[in-house]
This record gives C-alpha cells, sequence and structure tokens, in this order.
C-alpha cells in the first residue's frame, strides 16, 4: 500500500491553469534600491521540492537577506518552515531523516492500535471504508487524510504554533492554495501555519482535501505553481525564484491510467510555468533552476541528492544574486532578528473538541483533562492524538493553538 501511495504521488502530482499574465508597472524601468526588498518564491514538485533546501543554504552562505517567501505545495512547506525561523541545516535533518513512507500512511504505530485492530489485523481481509452522513454513503476524498503529514507538519513549525498573521513570522510568508469549490487562487496569510502548509499541498486524489474556515482547499499548483504575481504584489523589488519543473515521466512508465495521467498533468504544469516565467526581469530578478534530472515528485528517498542539485543550482547564479548580498554584520544583524529568543513556554487555558458528529465528545475526556490549566505538553498531546486515532473511528484528527488576551 505505502508503495501504491508513493507511485501516486510521482504520477499524480498537480494540475495547472494558466496563470493570469503580469504586466510590469513603471518601477520596473527603474534599478532596484541600494537595499531592495527581496522576495523568495518557491514553486511545488514534490519530492523535487528538497531542492529548496539546498538554494536556501547557499543564499545564507552568500549573505542573500530574504523580506518575503511565497510558496506553493512543497514549496510552501520549506517556504513556511524558514520563514517560521528553521534554518537550512535544521530542514534538511528533517527531510532527510523523516520516514515518508510513515508520513503517507495515515495509521499510527501499531502500538497505538485498541486490542481488537491488533486481532483483525492477524487475519488481514479486504478492507474498503465508507462513512455515511445524512443518510448518503461518503467516500474517501483522497487516498490518505493526511494524519501523519498533519502531525508532521505541527512539530515542524511548532516554534510559531501561536503566530496567526504571517507578516508576524520572522519572515513574512504567504502559501497558495486552491479553492476548491469556485477554482479561484487562495492566498493563506493568516491562521495556523500548519494547516496553510497543508491546504498548499493537499494533491488532488492522494490528499484529502484540506477544511478551513467552511472551505475545501487542494494543491496551490492547481492555479499557481510559481506565484511570482503573489510576491510581486507584496511589494518586494527583487524576486529570487525556484523552479523545479514537473519531472516528466518516461515512456516505460506511461503503461497505465496514473502513468498517463500523471504525464498529462505535468504537459499542463509546463504550459503554466511558461506564463509565469514572463513575469521575470531579468535586469534584477534572479531565477534558479535546479537540474532535478529523472527525481519524481515521488523520489523522497532521494531527497540528499535534490539538496545537493540545489546548491550546485544556486551556485551557478552567485554572480547574479551577489550584488544583493550584505556585508557580515549587517547580515548577522539580519539573521538575530529572523531566529529571535523563541517563544516562552504557554499554558493552556482551555481545550476544545470541534468537529464531532457521530461521536461522544467524552472520549477525548483524558486529553482535556491532561492539558487543560496546564503549560503544553506536546508529547503527551500528540501521543493521545494517536491513541484516539487508532481506534479507527475518525478520518483525522488534528489540532491548532489560538493565543487568548491574557498570554495563555
Amino acid at each position: 500500500m505505502r508503495r501504491k501511495l508513493l507511485a501516486l504521488l510521482a504520477t499524480v502530482f498537480v494540475a495547472l491553469s494558466l496563470a493570469a499574465p503580469w504586466i510590469p508597472s513603471a518601477a520596473a524601468d527603474r534599478a532596484p534600491p541600494p537595499h531592495p526588498r527581496i522576495g523568495l518564491v518557491l514553486s511545488g514538485g514534490g519530492a523535487r521540492g528538497s531542492a529548496h533546501i539546498g538554494v536556501l543554504k547557499v543564499l545564507e552562505e552568500l549573505r542573500i537577506p530574504i523580506h518575503v517567501v511565497v510558496g506553493t505545495s512543497m514549496g510552501s512547506l520549506v517556504g513556511g518552515a524558514y520563514a517560521a525561523g528553521l534554518s537550512p541545516e535544521v530542514l534538511e535533518q528533517r527531510v532527510t531523516q523523516v520516514d515518508w513512507n510513515v508520513l503517507f500512511n495515515d495509521d499510527p504505530p501499531r502500538k497505538h492500535w485498541p486490542a481488537r485492530r491488533k486481532q483483525a489485523s492477524e487475519n488481514p481481509t479486504f478492507d474498503f471504508t465508507v462513512g455515511v452522513r445524512d443518510g448518503q454513503l461518503m467516500l474517501p476524498k483522497g487516498a490518505i487524510a493526511g494524519q501523519q503529514v498533519q502531525l508532521f507538519f505541527n512539530d515542524l513549525v511548532k516554534g510559531a504554533e501561536t503566530v496567526q498573521r504571517f507578516d508576524d513570522l520572522p519572515i513574512p510568508f504567504r502559501a497558495v492554495a486552491t479553492n476548491l469549490e469556485n477554482g479561484e487562487m487562495a492566498v493563506f496569510d493568516r491562521g495556523p501555519l500548519p494547516v496553510a502548509m497543508r491546504a498548499s499541498m493537499s494533491v488532488p486524489g492522494l490528499f484529502a482535501p484540506m477544511e478551513w474556515e467552511d472551505h475545501l482547499y487542494v494543491d496551490g499548483g492547481l492555479v499557481r505553481n510559481l506565484p511570482i504575481d503573489v510576491a510581486r504584489g507584496l511589494g518586494v523589488d527583487v524576486i529570487i525564484a525556484v523552479n523545479l519543473g514537473s519531472g516528466y515521466l518516461p515512456r516505460d512508465q506511461l503503461g497505465n491510467v496514473l502513468g498517463v495521467t500523471g504525464q498529462m498533468i505535468a504537459i499542463l504544469t509546463e504550459q503554466n510555468v511558461k506564463v509565469s516565467l514572463q513575469q521575470i526581469d531579468p535586469r534584477r530578478d534572479v531565477l534558479i533552476v535546479p537540474d532535478l534530472g529523472d527525481i519524481t515528485a515521488g523520489d523522497f528517498a532521494r531527497a540528499p541528492e535534490a539538496i545537493a542539485t540545489g546548491v550546485t543550482a544556486a551556485r551557478k547564479a552567485a554572480p547574479q544574486l551577489a550584488r544583493y548580498r550584505l556585508g557580515e554584520t549587517e547580515y548577522a544583524a539580519w539573521q538575530r532578528g529572523r531566529f529571535g529568543p523563541g517563544q516562552p513556554a504557554r499554558q493552556v487555558g482551555e481545550v476544545r473538541i470541534a468537529g464531532l458528529e457521530r461521536v461522544n465528545p467524552g472520549v477525548f475526556d483524558g486529553l482535556v483533562e491532561a492539558q487543560q490549566g496546564q503549560p503544553l505538553d506536546r508529547a503527551r498531546l500528540e501521543e493521545d492524538i494517536q491513541k484516539n486515532y487508532g481506534h479507527g473511528d475518525y478520518e483525522r484528527i488534528s489540532y491548532h493553538f489560538q493565543p487568548r488576551s491574557d498570554g495563555s
């Protein structure tokens, strides 16, 4: 099943519509100011997105300050984490050491399964689960609900768990998703950061859509895989764009419906990116295109190779980037402002359970009692979530934080 999910990710990644053309303003005819505001735009690309980490490593080597980050899909994961204060080295460690096969399987670790489920697993049968809502059968919205992926996102950016406005992150950030109800681009500029990241990379067919504030969201690549115009709209003077490309499948992988569908999506992706690339001003902007070869959207095991490729591509662009580098003292001051002192430990003032329709909220009493009125115990929280999810009664269990006026 895990192999099938990774194969599905490799073939059914994103479908892109044509982005609206960008019309340069009069300001584009002027040279950038001595200390320009720089916007970093990171495209989608699944596992190919690990190359973004390599680019970030070189940008820091060259002392290039980033003032705004905009990302789509995997670009929103890497970009959101960087904007939240994670270093490229920490990102590299997390992406290369996590077991992506586990993340792309909703099941919690077996130790969290109840006894009846462990017994049933010893005599496996074909399992196709449907739900019922308002008297109608409810089929799954995706191959996976994204349970373990969401918990990974929560842990990855836990230092920004109480930030509600993305302008308040160490680096202002935007995540691009697609509103599934009307097909329009959705630019997340507020809310829980892990929710925005998860919405941006909800690959149709693989992940169930992300529901937030009464709307359904899927992968942002459907409307803007390289959101240069979003960064431009935030008032930056210079764009550094990293385009990963779609990664066409070889002929020997085009012998089934998934392969053909994936290739059609890749073709649409390239058409969309061609339009977005017209927004690049070669007099000031920098385009970085890592040569990822045959690394596909599902090749997460090749993350180290993708990162190294990103390093190589960024170093090739060093002559263009050098004009925007800061002196050592200036860059050190910028870095201090980016990382800051960190957030103090928070007290949990209240725990609310939402989204239950057919399950007694009392089943979560243990979780509530362990957290409410106590300093946040993240390990215990995620342990309790995994145990409850292990019963198999829920599509997904997630959590987010809302700061209160009393500081809790």
